[in-house]
């Protein structure tokens, strides 16, 4: 019910800001509110609608000081499994560029812990089935890694400079591309100039 709505738009479309556990921001959300949600006689959304919420990119790489970044991506540091952090080779939050400034930061009324058992439950209840949670998993897990990537400056004889990944950060552009499905080469170039 509405449990599950809120939960569904707390984990991956709210982050914490000074004056608001709970800044909207876009995403598509199922809606509660009239006429809410039909269901079939197995107990699968057959009708439903939906609201958007603005959606900040700029939210993810970069937050003022005492805020923090979306809750998902501490709840995943903070409640995955050990087999889960070995498979998305997850670091400590601490070690992870995009947390790192806010990782030790604790927020009243905030578990990351029981968030993500909840947002695990609310992936269930709303069929979401292994092969869908493994992909947000690892699509989660990409984004922190490739947070990790340093670059180098490259001198280019009568241009502007260009960049390339750092040799240190190359295991981090390796374990991102894995996880987001794509190849190493190919993200750096994406992401080099």
């Amino acid at each position: 019910g509405k449990w599950i709505e809120l939960q569904v738009r707390g984990c991956t479309g709210h982050h914490h800001h000074r004056r608001h556990h709970h800044t909207s921001i876009r995403a598509r959300v199922l809606s509660r509110r009239p006429p809410g949600p039909q269901f079939d006689a197995a107990g699968c959304i057959s009708a439903s609608r939906f609201t958007s919420y603005l959606l900040e990119k700029s939210r993810v790489v970069e937050h003022a000081e005492g805020e923090r970044t979306y809750h998902i991506f501490y709840q995943l540091l903070g409640g995955a499994s050990a087999e889960q952090r070995r498979e998305l080779q997850l670091l400590a939050a601490a070690d992870h560029r995009y947390v790192s400034r806010s990782a030790r930061m604790k927020v009243h009324g905030i578990d990351d812990v029981d968030g993500w058992r909840a947002t695990c439950h609310a992936m269930r209840a709303f069929k979401l089935g292994a092969d869908e949670q493994q992909l947000l998993l690892s699509t989660l897990a990409g984004i922190l890694h490739l947070g990790d990537v340093a670059f180098e400056r490259v001198e280019i004889a009568q241009q502007d400079d260009g960049s390339k990944v750092s040799a240190a950060s190359a295991p981090r552009l390796e374990c991102a591309a894995r996880l987001l499905g794509v190849g190493a080469a190919a993200l750096e170039r994406a992401l080099t100039v």
